[in-house]
């Protein structure tokens, strides 16, 4: 088994034509006019204008902030981590970083090393996030890959085997799969303990549990 091989043990209906009568009295009326008018796709700018979500992994006081302008602007720009600190980091974010944002993708990237580094994650999200966003488990994972797991209320109500992706902050991922007896399991309340698939050389333990005042049914 190689060093890092398992590390810490401890989510149409067919067209009707109009009859003639009846397309003609539709034709030029402003309701038809308004419908006819193609809707403008929102800009990527708008769509990255809502939030930005700049996160720093296994963090101890850092600050990331990146703006909309910033990704709107698409210039090169260094960011001081510092924070709260006491020791700083920084990290420069490029055009292609800022294009990539716009288009909607992750981007995941490392802060300058002062006797250590940290990993970073930058993306685009809506104001409040929807549902498929939000985890609804207390999850644990062995190891400081920072990587994230969300399992939804949805998933949880559907007591179905799902596989999941995990990953997170980290820039490798893990395959997970939950079975309906899994499901079955945290929603009586019990603690789960999951082995991720291999990723980079290894896998992590992980322990989850599900609130019982999560529990509407």
């Amino acid at each position: 088994m190689k060093r890092r091989s398992f590390l810490g043990i401890g989510a149409s209906l067919a067209a009707i034509p109009l009859l003639p009568r009846a397309a003609e009295a539709c034709k030029g009326s402003p309701a038809a006019e308004a419908a006819a008018t193609p809707v403008a796709a929102p800009s990527k700018a708008a769509v990255c204008g809502e939030r930005i979500v700049a996160r720093v992994g296994t963090n101890h006081g850092h600050v990331f902030q990146v703006s909309a302008a910033d990704v709107a602007a698409g210039v090169e720009k260094t960011y001081d981590l510092t924070g709260s600190a006491g020791h700083g980091h920084a990290v420069k974010l490029g055009p292609d970083h800022f294009t990539r944002l716009s288009a909607g993708e992750i981007v995941r990237i490392s802060s300058t090393r002062e006797g250590h580094l940290h990993r970073l994650l930058i993306k685009c999200a809506p104001a409040v996030d929807p549902p498929e966003a939000v985890n609804v488990c207390q999850i644990e994972i062995g190891g400081k890959d920072d990587h994230e797991l969300v399992i939804t209320a949805a998933d949880v109500a559907a007591k179905a085997d799902k596989a999941y992706v995990m990953q997170g902050i980290a820039v490798h991922s893990h395959a997970v799969k939950l079975t309906t007896a899994d499901f079955e399991k945290l929603v009586r309340g019990e603690q789960l303990n999951v082995v991720s698939g291999p990723g980079d050389d290894h896998s992590h333990v992980i322990f989850l549990r599900y609130p019982l005042k999560n529990k509407t049914g």
